[in-house]
């Protein structure tokens, strides 16, 4: 069992970056695209009810595209800090920036899927609730920005992660 972890994690850190920044756009898309679906089916059945739509339930529609613009704003700065030459011998900061690379984009992603689960289920309550009582919105608006608070906080950890990770130059 040593022999295993010891192999997977002397792995190329360049590998490690990369499955970073896929987990980082992947989960994020996971994350916004559920919380969409959820609130899309929600808002066209309250509309099929009341027999019009409302716009405003679309503010929790903008909030779960935002999850995806995070995970691509992460995405990309990995990307610049990544380099696409690999150079050998591999240095140990190499291994350290691969490292970062991966925890940065498992935290983005996953904080965005959870996010965009959580905008999910209260931008559906909002849809369903204010249909039936209106004053409702404002309140409930706000537990849904605490919401999205989640997934930019998951962003702002991963930029501050990855800000001095840096590979070696080849020479």
């Amino acid at each position: 069992m040593g022999n295993f972890i010891v192999t997977i994690l002397m792995e190329s850190p360049y590998l490690w970056a990369c499955t970073g920044l896929a987990l980082c756009i992947g989960l994020s898309v996971v994350g916004s695209s559920w919380g969409i679906w959820t609130i899309g089916t929600a808002t066209l059945g309250v509309s099929i009810h009341k027999g019009r739509l409302e716009t405003r339930n679309l503010v929790s529609i903008l909030f779960c595209e935002a999850l995806s613009i995070y995970g691509i704003i992460v995405s990309i700065i990995m990307t610049t800090k990544a380099q696409t030459q690999a150079c050998w011998p591999i240095a140990a900061n190499d291994y350290m920036a691969g490292y970062q690379m991966f925890s940065a984009g498992l935290i983005t992603g996953f904080c965005n899927m959870l996010a965009g689960f959580t905008l999910g289920i209260v931008g559906k309550g909002i849809a369903v609730s204010t249909a039936a009582v209106a004053t409702l919105f404002v309140k409930l608006l706000i537990v849904l920005i605490f919401g999205e608070v989640l997934g930019l906080y998951g962003m702002i950890v991963s930029l501050i992660e990855t800000g001095n990770a840096s590979f070696t130059s080849c020479a």
